[in-house]
């Protein structure tokens, strides 16, 4: 039944970019891979909606399943797709669609409208569609010389071209963000670097070595030091975040490098 259903959602999505058993990316490198039953672009640069669908065959299937709401960032709406009666629309949520097959088995027809979500698709789901699952033709072509032809060709160029513009942005969005957050990042280590040194500084002063002192002969020095209630307090917790912040340092250095 599901493949019955399955050839009507391709059926119906005949123009549009129909990937199924879509998943989130590669299966050798995804930790948490999501298999999508059918992930469908519409071909327009304007407006590329993004549909996802879930098709069930049973109640248990769809009770049982945790999985789908994993898909919902990957899709601008997500329906499920099931026979007759199967799923009711007040079992779903505001923004979860619905169609039912007809008892024939012919037709699907909109149950419950989802939700329209403005989101930002992941670029890694487009690589993986480009890298695993487009299919490129290398044809060369010759005696090709109906007018139909060529025009079909130039409107596959055309097509070919938005989407290409679309991915291309998001990628060059995508490592902008990720240098963005890198420079944050040694901002915030440097800082941490810069009061590390500083007590360092301190703690030579009042003769305490901290690569060699354990934490516990340097708090009964700091005992024994004039007003050392004043200081203790103020380095409360300190053995600890040195702990931390060389730890921390050790593992980000390389990314201060980069950023500088």
């Amino acid at each position: 039944m599901n493949e019955t259903i399955f050839s009507l959602l391709a059926k119906k999505h005949e123009k549009d970019v129909f990937v199924p058993e879509c998943k989130n990316g590669p299966t050798w490198t995804s930790r948490n891979l999501l298999i999508m039953d059918a992930w469908v672009m519409r071909k327009s640069w304007q407006h590329p909606l993004v549909t996802v669908y879930e098709i069930k065959n049973s109640r248990q299937d769809f009770t049982q399943d945790q999985k789908w709401p994993g898909y919902l960032k990957y899709c601008n709406e997500f329906y499920f797709a099931c026979p007759q009666g199967l799923i009711q629309p007040n079992e779903l949520s505001a923004e979860v669609g619905l169609y039912w097959a007809s008892k024939n088995m012919k037709k699907l027809y909109l149950k419950k409208k989802a939700a329209h979500r403005r989101i930002e698709i992941p670029t890694e789901l487009y690589i993986y569609i480009i890298m695993c699952r487009a299919k490129i033709d290398n044809e060369i072509m010759i005696n090709k010389s109906s007018k139909a032809y060529w025009e079909q060709w130039l409107k596959n160029k055309q097509i070919d071209r938005e989407f290409g513009y679309h991915l291309r942005g998001k990628i060059a969005d995508r490592i902008d963000e990720e240098i963005l957050n890198v420079r944050k990042e040694n901002t915030r280590l440097a800082e941490q670097i810069s009061r590390f040194e500083r007590i360092e500084r301190v703690l030579e002063q009042l003769g305490l070595d901290i690569t060699k002192d354990s934490r516990f002969y340097i708090e009964n020095k700091i005992r024994n030091l004039p007003s050392s209630q004043a200081v203790l307090q103020s380095i409360d917790g300190l053995m600890t975040d040195l702990a931390r912040l060389k730890k921390e340092i050790e593992k980000e250095g390389e990314k201060i490098n980069i950023a500088k």
